[in-house]
């Protein structure tokens, strides 16, 4: 997954572009499309070195994760504040 990621970020670094990233797991908004929370969470540190290595070009993350469209409404975690704030805190300490 990562190279594909940072394919296309060195084709947008070239092009003299930034990015606002956002994770999603459905881009054709199924219900309920996360997966098990502990996955979410590895699923960010996994992605903490594309977070690090195109930190040039990225101009602004969003949440994300949560939602069909990560836009933290509609999912499976939605409704937990807890859980909520569990990406929030975790976003931040690898960005």
């Amino acid at each position: 997954m990562s190279i594909e990621i940072n394919k296309y970020f060195s084709i947008i670094r070239k092009n003299g572009y930034k990015v606002i990233f956002r994770v999603v797991y459905d881009s054709v908004g199924q219900t309920n499309s996360e997966p098990e929370f502990n996955i979410i969470l590895q699923h960010m540190d996994d992605l903490k070195e594309i977070y690090t290595t195109n930190k040039d070009i990225i101009f602004v993350v969003e949440a994300g994760y949560l939602g069909s469209y990560g836009e933290w409404h509609d999912g499976r975690y939605d409704k937990d504040l807890e859980k909520k704030n569990k990406i929030i805190e975790k976003l931040l300490e690898i960005i």
